[in-house]
């Protein structure tokens, strides 16, 4: 019999090249009389061979779960950047990591959060992914959705989440990891789950058919964000980070396309 080759192996023997990303991210607030509410955060970190990406979604329930989500992003943004490598493996670098950022933003009480967060080691063209809650991930392109995170729940209604003292939480071990093969051509999305709430796999696949290689990162986590708003299934905070993979002899962002001439 022979040993199964890992994602990391089989790139190195096929002699391929690492892939590039371009990251923008986009946050819709439930009420647009009052976004400073949006209970929602995020970051994206690139240094060109390693990115990293997390959105959080702070529970309704627990009234300043606005600040520890905030503080949940900038503190696990500062530990990554710190200390992050991708030698070191992912399901373990992410609940150190996480445990770390969960300690610093202990200190704001009456808060709590989801969280998914994601690392792709663009050398071995993979992807590291955490979610505990109902906050998650997808790997989709122009032909749909080829991998995705499952909400982790205690019950409906009622996901895992960290939270600070006082609050109900659970342990940051909880939390679920796994790892996938990347190729160019595909679009990591992590979100809360006012985006999944409001459009289906399907639905987002069907997004990325029509709109994937036409404008910039940024454009279309705005664009995915707000048409998620627009369908009105459940009003909530909604927050996208999108990552493009592409091959480095690809320009980074689409052309602009050509105005017709009338």
């Amino acid at each position: 019999s022979t040993a199964a080759m890992s994602s990391g192996a089989l790139v190195a023997v096929l002699g391929l090249a690492p892939l590039r990303v371009s990251i923008g991210a986009a946050s819709v607030p439930k009420s647009a009389i009052n976004p400073l509410a949006n209970q929602d955060a995020h970051f994206a970190l690139n240094d060109g061979s390693m990115a990293c990406l997390g959105v959080f979604d702070g529970v309704s329930a627990a009234p300043r779960s606005r600040a520890y989500a905030r503080k949940l992003a900038s503190s696990l943004s500062a530990e990554l950047s710190r200390t992050a490598t991708c030698e070191e493996a992912w399901a373990s670098q992410a609940r150190r990591c996480l445990g770390t950022a969960e300690k610093a933003a202990g200190a704001i009480r009456g808060g709590a959060s989801t969280a998914c967060v994601c690392r792709i080691d663009l050398d071995r063209r993979t992807l590291g992914s955490y979610n505990l809650g109902d906050s998650g991930f997808m790997v989709v392109s122009d032909k749909g959705v080829s991998a995705r995170s499952l909400p982790k729940l205690h019950r409906e209604g009622m996901p895992y989440q960290l939270a600070s003292r006082g609050t109900l939480s659970d342990k940051v071990s909880a939390g679920v990891t796994a790892s996938h093969s990347l190729k160019a051509g595909q679009y990591v999305v992590v979100c809360s789950d006012g985006l999944t709430d409001n459009m289906s796999p399907a639905d987002i696949g069907e997004f990325f058919a029509e709109f994937a290689g036409k404008m910039r990162t940024k454009q279309l986590a705005r664009r995915l964000a707000v048409e998620a708003q627009s369908r009105g299934l459940k009003a909530d905070d909604i927050s996208v980070v999108v990552a493009r993979l592409y091959d480095a002899d690809e320009p980074p962002t689409p052309p602009t396309p050509t105005p017709r001439r009338r």
